[in-house]
């Protein structure tokens, strides 16, 4: 009987050593394969790291011949050690609109509204100025939010650009007709909007808009620049027939306007590496075509001086030695029209906080 034990003890200790062993065959078998497959592909890979060394000593000549016939004051501006840049940010988007005057009959109105606020995530690679960024909205991924935004920016140290569209659904708001108000519930409003601005900046060689805004640039010390600028607004604003608690009539407001002006803007800049910027750019139009059609009948927004629409900026970036941090925002104001007949007001936000590497 005790023969017969010291063999189950024998057998179960073969039958463990096997199973024990196994594994580790096993991985040792996944390190040759892998291994085996990494050599075959390694002159392809080789190939590859040389094809882009190649590619990048090729992007590096011509952005070295660029940059040297960029102008600035390195005792105010410069540009990163560092080549590439990794960026994220989120994004918060918001409009308010309001019009207000006499109705085609006389009749006092008043009409205010707000979008829903859309928020998005971005993620971006920036290699000596030339940025490639992806951008995702979870609102709209999980069906929340079925506004469309698109924004499209690009800052330089002389001049620059915002280019806005907006179609939007989810306005709400109130409409009062002489000594009624109306509430209006999101979706009865709709809203098509495309908003332009542009800027040169005369103190170019000292002051600069990326430090503040793309982050491709630093500024060293603090400055100001006067500013010459441009603006566009296009768009218009509908409510159908029915919209809110009575049968009203609709309502349709459209606009184009084109403005020119100037401004200024400084960048202040602490001794811990803090930079603090904010700017004004209002533009006068020089050719405006504003008109609101109420139900059926149409009637022209008269000219009063001034219209105006106003670009106001801000931001405040942290530099680390090789991180940034911060925020940013930009505000178009619009005023179009004349109160005693019909006066429109379009305020447009837009912010974002920053977090970013540079390697």
């Amino acid at each position: 009987m005790l023969r017969f034990i010291y063999i189950l003890l024998a057998l179960s200790l073969c039958v463990t050593g096997a199973t024990a062993q196994k594994p580790k065959k096993l991985r040792e078998k996944i390190k040759e394969h892998v291994a085996q497959k990494y050599e075959q592909m390694r002159p392809k890979l080789d190939s590859l790291a040389e094809r882009g060394k190649v590619m990048q000593g090729k992007v590096d000549s011509v952005l070295d011949i660029k940059e040297a016939k960029l102008s600035f004051d390195p005792n105010y501006i410069r540009r990163p050690k560092e080549k590439w840049m990794f960026k994220g940010r989120f994004n918060a988007f918001g409009a308010h609109l309001e019009s207000r005057g006499k109705a085609l009959g006389g009749e006092d109105t008043r009409l205010e509204l707000n979008s829903n606020m859309k928020s998005t995530f971005n993620l971006g690679v920036c290699y000596r100025g030339i940025a490639i960024g992806l951008g995702v909205n979870p609102g709209y991924l999980l069906g929340l939010e079925s506004d469309l935004e698109i924004n499209l920016n690009s800052y330089s140290n002389r001049y620059g650009y915002d280019l806005i569209f907006q179609s939007a659904r989810t306005y709400k708001g109130t409409a009062t007709h002489g000594e009624t108000t109306y509430k209006l519930e999101k979706g009865l409003v709709k809203q098509n909007m495309l908003t332009a601005t542009a800027y040169y900046v005369f103190n170019y060689k000292r002051f600069s808009y990326p430090a503040a805004f793309s982050q491709t640039y630093e500024q060293v010390h603090s400055c100001g620049s006067w500013l010459a600028g441009a603006s566009f607004l296009a768009g218009n604003v509908y409510a159908p027939r029915g919209t809110g608690e009575v049968n009203t009539p609709s309502t349709r407001i459209s606009f184009g306007t084109i403005g020119l002006g100037g401004g200024y803007a400084y960048n202040l800049v602490t001794k811990k590496r803090w930079l603090f910027h904010l700017s004004s750019m209002p533009t006068i139009a020089i050719l405006s075509h504003n008109h609101i059609k109420y139900g059926g009948e149409r009637e022209n927004m008269a000219y009063r001086f001034p219209d105006i629409i106003v670009t106001g900026r801000g931001a405040v970036i942290h530099n680390f030695d090789r991180y940034f941090a911060g925020g940013t925002f930009v505000v178009n104001t619009t005023v179009l029209g004349d109160r005693d007949k019909v006066e429109m007001r379009y305020t447009k936000w837009q912010a974002h906080l920053i977090f970013g590497i540079r390697l």
